[in-house]
């Protein structure tokens, strides 16, 4: 009974509730990771005045914790079904390096400054010491109504290196920095989907023959190069090669977007209202900024998506399947809508 009043508690201090339908294991699942991710963000906080801790002993704290609650949770071990509490671990740890929650030198990781960002009195909040009073939306800390006062709001732009301006700005940008020349020759290319459906693969092998700007790639893996392209009367322009900093690690996402979006097919973004929370759905995958935040503030909707057997498919899944705490989500749908997805909401 006592175990059941601390989850109780800690679920109101965190504000983490069941959602429309939720299992209480399922909820339960949720409120485990949040807490692993406040245990990993407290432990950079050591007592013998070194600046960094060992990335391995933050990971294996990670795993302790989860472990723990599962152990006096056992019905909860379902939603972990074939997961390795190390994969989890790793994932957890690899989200917080991914978004600068983590200070990283040499193996180690350290706290890194105090931070936040201030989105319509929603704190998104950065280096935070162990016992700070703050809600959690996945593995984010946050707080409503009022940040740290005597630390300085930034954009949450600025905060995760986002894009903090419409993308077809971007893009008129980005093409006019382009070369284009004629090649003879394009039958080791693929060539951007602009028209996606859940489901439909994101690349195809003929071009589109309608002159208007897209992207192409060869198909030789791993080793692909990407280029802008343009067709029509029967001829085949290329850009220069596009640097590999702009389209590697799915950074060519936010290439994409924009060419769906000018094409008037702009990728989507499904969501669905849970009792205080949101349930969302992405067709395409977002740039790796606005995806590492996305992925950091809100859970996945199937823990055994981290299992060590899972698919490609599966770990698309983990990226893609998620709910957001409900005060959260509206800087992430202004973010994404700058970006040009469209969202359809089912309330």
């Amino acid at each position: 009974m006592l175990f059941k009043e601390r989850l109780c508690k800690i679920a109101q201090e965190l504000n983490i509730a069941p959602f429309a339908n939720e299992s209480d294991v399922s909820v339960k699942a949720r409120l485990f990771y949040s807490i692993a991710g406040r245990w990993a963000l407290a432990c950079l906080w050591n007592d013998d005045q070194q600046e960094t801790v060992s990335a391995e002993s933050v990971s294996n704290t990670i795993w302790d914790c989860l472990e723990a609650f599962l152990c006096m949770s056992p019905e909860t071990c379902q939603q972990f079904r074939n997961v390795k509490l190390g994969d989890v671990a790793k994932r957890i740890s690899q989200q917080y390096r991914q978004t600068g929650y983590f200070y990283e030198k040499a193996y180690r990781v350290g706290v890194p400054a105090f931070t936040q960002a201030n989105v319509d009195d929603c704190y998104f909040l950065r280096g935070i010491p162990p016992g700070f009073s703050c809600k959690m939306s996945g593995l984010g800390p946050y707080c409503i109504g009022s940040g740290n006062a005597e630390t300085d709001s930034i954009s949450l732009e600025e905060m995760f290196h986002c894009l903090p301006f419409p993308i077809q700005k971007w893009w008129k940008k980005f093409q006019a920095m382009q070369r284009f020349h004629i090649v003879e020759e394009w039958h080791s290319f693929e060539f951007l989907q602009k028209d996606i459906h859940i489901g439909t693969k994101w690349w195809k092998s003929q071009p589109d023959v309608d002159g208007a700007v897209s992207l192409t790639r060869t198909n030789s893996v791993p080793s692909q190069e990407y280029y802008l392209y343009r067709f029509s009367n029967g001829v085949m322009q290329i850009s220069d090669t596009l640097p590999n900093w702009q389209t590697e690690h799915l950074e060519y996402c936010r290439i994409a977007a924009a060419i769906m979006q000018e094409n008037g097919t702009p990728p989507r973004i499904y969501t669905e209202d849970a009792s205080g929370s949101k349930k969302i759905k992405l067709q395409y995958l977002l740039p790796p900024p606005e995806q590492n935040f996305f992925e950091l503030y809100s859970w996945p909707l199937d823990f055994t998506e981290f299992g060590a057997d899972s698919s490609k498919n599966s770990e698309f899944h983990l990226k893609v399947n998620r709910v957001m705490a409900g005060e959260v989500y509206p800087a992430f749908r202004k973010f994404a809508s700058r970006l040009g997805y469209h969202f359809e909401e089912d309330k």
